[in-house]
């Protein structure tokens, strides 16, 4: 028998539990869907692999549609029809190549070999009845704009807002009360101000004003 250096065992030891470590990881992924499933009461949890579930399908975090669903506890998903999609942006056409993919059935978690479409990832969550489809797409800067865009050059607006109070009566001065507010945008400036002047009546004929916001 030869004799075996240090080094040498290290690198058998290395290999053993690189061989031994490889076939666990598909258990480790599939760990997650049966976790969940594990969170519902006993008789419940049968009617959660192999029987149709209602869900919302997001494609890119955005809503593609809702639709029933059959969870395997192989950690596969397999679409069965889109039941309502009318709130959704996707095109008919990009719709039904999602159904056609997830209808064959596909494993839960990241994809690595013959990923369709550019596809990343699938996820489900069982608490908020979810599918997540993720591709390349979800990083680019292409995605839909949730917003305007504020004008290069500044904007040319104003908006007032006045109200006016009297009071007085038979043999009475009339008093009252007068409020501003205006607010305005000259290019890329804004201002705005908040003022308000007021007499009481009666002998009291002085007229009082105070400004509460004025800055621009």
């Amino acid at each position: 028998m030869f004799s075996r250096t240090p080094i040498a065992g290290a690198l058998a030891l290395l290999l053993c539990a690189s061989v031994q470590a490889a076939p666990t990881a598909p258990t480790v992924a599939a760990a997650s869907l049966l976790s969940q499933s594990r969170g519902l009461p006993k008789e419940f949890e049968e009617h959660f692999f192999d029987v149709p579930l209602a869900v919302r399908v997001e494609l890119d975090q955005q809503f593609l549609g809702e639709a029933m669903i059959v969870l395997g506890r192989d950690h596969r998903i397999t679409l069965l029809e889109f039941t309502d999609t009318a709130d959704s942006a996707f095109t008919p056409a990009r719709r039904d190549t999602w159904q056609q993919i997830l209808q064959q059935g596909m494993a839960l978690g990241g994809c690595e070999t013959g990923c369709p479409e550019q596809l990343l990832a699938v996820h489900y969550s069982l608490e908020n009845s979810l599918v997540s489809i993720l591709t390349q797409n979800v990083e680019r800067d292409a995605a839909t704009q949730r917003y305007y865009d504020q004008p290069e050059d500044g904007s040319l607006g104003l908006i007032i807002n006045n109200q006016l109070n009297l009071n007085g009566g038979q043999d009475q001065d009339t008093g009252g009360r007068y409020g501003l507010t205006a607010s305005s945008s000259i290019g890329n400036w804004s201002q705005a101000v908040n003022l308000q002047v007021s007499r009481f009546g009666g002998s009291d004929t002085k007229l009082y004003h105070a400004v509460h916001e004025l800055y621009t």
